[in-house]
């Protein structure tokens, strides 16, 4: 089962994952993830909203848990 938000697929999402995916948005090359686990929003694209969720979501923001609830 894809784990969202583990975008290298280690089996834990912090902040190496929030780094991979904002370079992958930022066009860096040779930058692999997976792509399911990306889509953190679930709208079908992976942008910058997804990073942004990410981000705050490894630093602890508030209101952020319910898009990385496995159920």
């Amino acid at each position: 089962a894809v784990k969202i938000g583990d975008v290298n697929d280690d089996g834990e999402i912090d902040l190496m994952d929030a780094m991979i995916l904002t370079r992958y948005i930022n066009d860096w090359e040779g930058i692999r993830l997976n792509l399911a686990a990306a889509d953190i929003d679930c709208d079908g694209e992976i942008g910058l909203a997804d990073a942004m969720i990410l981000t705050r979501y490894v630093n602890d923001w508030e209101g952020y848990d319910h898009y990385f609830d496995q159920t």
